[in-house]
């Protein structure tokens, strides 16, 4: 088991969740603006709203994929590895 998998062990899992639900919110926002800051002539483009709706499908998928992975790293977790 990784020693990171082991810290993570001593997490319930509705705290385990938040700390990755918050983790892809930041990550995903941080990186989306620094998207926009570089890609001015597509920022420009487009609409508020279509932005923003990008902004919203890549905040969903990544929430969505941070809370499968933890709960992945929970069941991880709750497996006896022999040795």
């Amino acid at each position: 088991m990784h020693p990171c998998q082991k810290a993570l062990a001593t997490q319930s899992r509705s705290e385990l969740v938040l700390l990755v639900t918050l983790g892809a919110i930041s990550t995903t926002s941080w990186l989306f603006a620094a998207f926009l800051g570089i890609g001015r002539p597509w920022s420009y483009s487009l609409e508020v709203g279509e932005i923003l709706a990008v902004f919203l499908a890549l905040l969903s998928f990544a929430v969505l994929a941070a809370v499968a992975v933890s709960y992945w790293l929970g069941e991880q977790s709750n497996e006896v590895v022999p040795g």
